[in-house]
């Protein structure tokens, strides 16, 4: 069901408000870091794990990304990221986790892994932006198809709104830029990217989380 409650956009907005009004990313990491310890309250085993995992994940995609000049950070402090950005796509996915709820899949279907690799890898090798575009499209399409539920849509969407938020918001307080500027391909690019993303984090780390969800509900009774 997609249900968001105030808590919920509160959490969003005083996230990004941090991002763009700390004096430094070093202070701006900290903060982000209790806020969130704040506004999450208590984390499961998984949420942990998979907040760690995706970190890393995006992590090397972000180095890939930029090294291959798909888009760059203005203020960048280690390996070309700020310090904040080491934990923010941990944060995005698991916010999308505790906003939308859904039933996962039960378990991983194994199409998945060369799936999300390709997607990951592309952005490290695939310099031409049409083509780029292309495949993500693809991708995404065979995402939205398989195994087609709505609420799995309603997720997509939600993450696609908070794309489209954070990228203008970076984009306009100069914390990232694109080389072409922002025009209706690169628009249309970082919505794929976000997208295919929740996606990707629906159908692998999903699975994880229903078990501990159902596990959590066998223990209650």
């Amino acid at each position: 069901m997609f249900k968001v409650n105030l808590n919920q956009l509160l959490q969003l907005f005083i996230t990004l408000l941090i991002i763009v009004l700390s004096p430094n990313n070093i202070i701006a990491l900290i903060a982000l870091l209790i806020w969130w310890k704040i506004s999450f309250k208590r984390l499961t085993k998984t949420e942990s794990l998979f907040f760690i995992i995706s970190s890393i994940i995006y992590i090397v995609g972000d180095i890939g990304a930029i090294k291959n000049g798909f888009f760059k950070f203005n203020k960048p402090d280690f390996l070309g990221l700020p310090y904040w950005e080491f934990v923010a796509w941990g944060f995005w996915f698991l916010h999308v986790h505790r906003t939308v709820k859904v039933t996962y899949p039960k378990n991983i279907y194994p199409i998945i892994y060369p799936t999300a690799f390709i997607f990951f890898l592309s952005f490290s090798v695939i310099k031409d932006q049409t083509i780029l575009m292309s495949l993500h499209t693809i991708i995404l399409l065979g995402l939205i198809i398989y195994q087609f539920k709505y609420d799995k849509l309603f997720y997509a969407l939600y993450m696609c709104s908070i794309s489209i938020i954070v990228e203008l918001i970076g984009i306009h307080f100069n914390l990232w830029q694109y080389p072409q500027g922002l025009n209706a391909q690169v628009f249309f690019q970082f919505c794929l990217l976000w997208t295919n993303s929740i996606l990707f984090y629906y159908f692998i780390a999903g699975p994880f989380l229903e078990r501990e969800k159902q596990a959590h509900k066998e223990l209650a009774y």
